[in-house]
């Protein structure tokens, strides 16, 4: 039997009053579309840390890697980067609403700039919150038009044209499970590029964060992957601060 896997809200009756006046109540709200109803059970963590063992692999290198990324609400982010067997850090990478700070510390330089500059880095346009919502699993632009091309028990697949500014967008695609209402994968494409995120639970009471997260992504015939694997994920409280550069380092031109 096709079970239904979300439950769409009700619209509210007008009452009217017995006798022969009648009043009028305050303007009912439409129901929640079937998106935004699914959208509203994907739960977010206000703080977030994740540590374990990372891959980065492209057309000519395979890179292993420890990596301890720590997430403040949706607006703040400090990933650091570690040798996998000497534990050695290798680089730290901050950003927020304004800044974006990048610090190598094999080579002794880093790179400083605002937020829009992780789009230069990244090769496709994205926010620091774009970046954050990737790393949490949760919808890119959570406020876009999303509506449903596919329903199922399993998985439920929602599509949205996003804008980015008054002449480009993005398509925008999400795979979310109907069990637990956590996103399995997520696409976005806007020609030449093509980035894909997917999120792997390894058991049903994970609801913090997928043990595993892989993003694949596209451009120009090349296609690059960056694997995350999570020994330890955290819902404690801290507090991100801004990285201090250290004294010799040599800033990268953009």
């Amino acid at each position: 039997m096709n079970q239904k896997t979300v439950l769409i809200a009700i619209a509210l009756l007008a009452v009217s009053c017995k006798g022969k006046k009648t009043t009028t109540g305050p303007a009912k709200l439409p129901p929640p579309s079937i998106a935004e109803s699914i959208l509203s059970k994907i739960s977010s963590q206000p703080f977030l840390t994740l540590k374990g063992k990372g891959t980065y692999r492209d057309q000519s290198a395979n890179q292993n890697f420890r990596f301890d990324i720590r997430i403040q609400n949706e607006d703040r982010i400090l990933a650091e980067v570690s040798d996998p067997i000497l534990g050695l850090r290798v680089a730290r990478l901050y950003a927020d609403g304004d800044t974006f700070l990048f610090i190598n510390r094999m080579e002794k330089t880093y790179i400083a700039g605002n937020s829009t500059d992780i789009s230069r880095l990244a090769g496709i346009e994205i926010r620091t919150d774009d970046l954050i919502r990737l790393v949490k699993a949760l919808p890119v632009r959570w406020n876009a038009h999303w509506k449903p091309e596919t329903e199922g028990h399993e998985l439920i697949h929602l599509y949205s044209i996003i804008p980015i500014d008054q002449t480009d967008h993005l398509n925008g695609e999400l795979f979310v499970s109907g069990f637990d209402f956590k996103i399995r994968k997520q696409i976005l494409s806007g020609n030449p590029y093509w980035l894909m995120a997917a999120y792997d639970y390894t058991s049903q009471s994970e609801t913090i964060a997928p043990r595993m997260i892989t993003f694949t992504f596209k451009a120009k015939g090349i296609e690059n992957h960056l694997i995350l694997s999570n020994d330890r994920v955290s819902s404690e409280y801290f507090e991100i601060k801004i990285p201090e550069i250290p004294n010799g380092y040599t800033p990268v031109r953009w």
